[in-house]
């Protein structure tokens, strides 16, 4: 795959503080869910890693809005042909070979599982297993929170991570709002007050947690689309 420059996040900075979560907050578009998702679905051809992929709104995980979400990765090169593309079916997504338009044949693991916060009482009493990636995708709305909302992002990450060993969660969002309620109950108010642009602060939290944010700087030049998740 050739190499060219591009003006997207590059997930690596954040990654080597081994933190617990990991809040990048950015401009629309540059490339945050592209370069966490392409992480995680590295992660799964690689060693079998799941993915779980959040949203508020039940709306925004149907097939309409997120059967494209892996659409711009190169799963054929990553799968070395086996596969090219992804099916997304009753909220897990799973590798698929397809010619002409036709699928000719489909994973049988699910690598990506979809949940939304406004109806996770419905969903919470299935066992999805552990996942070991978990994306909560812009998490600062444009509008209202949901009521009670971080305490039912908490029984997600519960539910999801079970003991939280070994995962990695991210928290995307576009605009930075310091009154955000997931910096007050994180502990991350004063953080969030001071950070730059293109920096990256770790803390570590009352319970011991560690927490990276990066404030992503406006241009984050770096080679090839998904060059820094290719099998080694």
């Amino acid at each position: 795959m050739p190499i060219r420059k591009n003006k997207y996040w590059d997930i690596r900075p954040i990654l080597k503080t081994n933190a617990d979560y990991h809040l990048i907050i950015g401009r629309k578009a540059n490339g945050k869910t592209f370069g966490c998702c392409g992480a995680g679905l590295t992660s799964y051809i690689n060693n079998g890693a799941r993915i779980a992929y959040v949203r508020r709104y039940a709306k925004e995980i149907t097939p309409r809005n997120i059967e494209n979400l892996f659409s711009l990765h190169p799963i054929d090169e990553l799968t070395d042909g086996n596969f090219n593309g992804t099916v997304y079916r009753s909220h897990k997504f799973r590798l698929a070979k397809f010619e002409n338009g036709e699928t000719v044949t489909t994973d049988d693991t699910v690598f990506c599982q979809t949940f939304a916060l406004d109806t996770w009482e419905q969903q919470k009493g299935a066992d999805n297993g552990k996942f070991d990636y978990i994306i909560f995708d812009e998490f600062m709305p444009h509008g209202n929170y949901l009521p009670n909302e971080f305490v039912i992002f908490c029984n997600v990450l519960s539910t999801l991570s079970r003991d939280r060993a070994g995962t990695k969660i991210f928290m995307l969002a576009n605009p930075i709002n310091q009154y955000s309620p997931y910096f007050e109950e994180m502990g991350l108010t004063d953080v969030i007050e001071h950070l730059q642009r293109g920096e990256i602060k770790t803390v570590k939290s009352k319970s011991g947690l560690k927490i990276s944010v990066e404030y992503c700087a406006e241009d984050n030049l770096r080679s090839d689309l998904f060059n820094a998740y290719k099998k080694k």
